[in-house]
């Protein structure tokens, strides 16, 4: 059974393993900027890396508020402007961890 996204009526497709590694990649080089006092535009990479996964901004952005929560929830700060959602898939909480050491 598919399921579809609310505004476009196409199927989901599931995030992969290595598409939730990427976007950890991704988070660390802003939350990297983040503790630095570095000035980042979160926009530009993550419409680059929604393009290359041929997914929505929008589904990247709600991704990385599932990184922020998996990260919440082990005690680890998160990206500002990305608030924890909790709401995450039972194998995300690892892929994140092994990305955080």
């Amino acid at each position: 059974m598919n399921t579809y996204s609310k505004t476009t009526k196409m199927p989901r497709k599931a995030w992969t393993d290595d598409e939730v590694r990427a976007l950890c990649v991704l988070y660390q080089r802003m939350l990297t900027a983040q503790r630095d006092g570095v000035k980042f535009v979160k926009a530009k990479p993550v419409r680059e890396i929604a393009a290359s996964m041929a997914r929505s901004k929008g589904s990247v952005e709600a991704k990385l508020m599932n990184v922020s929560g998996c990260r919440h929830a082990i005690g680890r700060d998160y990206v500002n402007g990305y608030k924890p959602l909790s709401g995450f898939a039972k194998s995300m909480p690892a892929i994140v961890a092994e990305c955080v050491r």
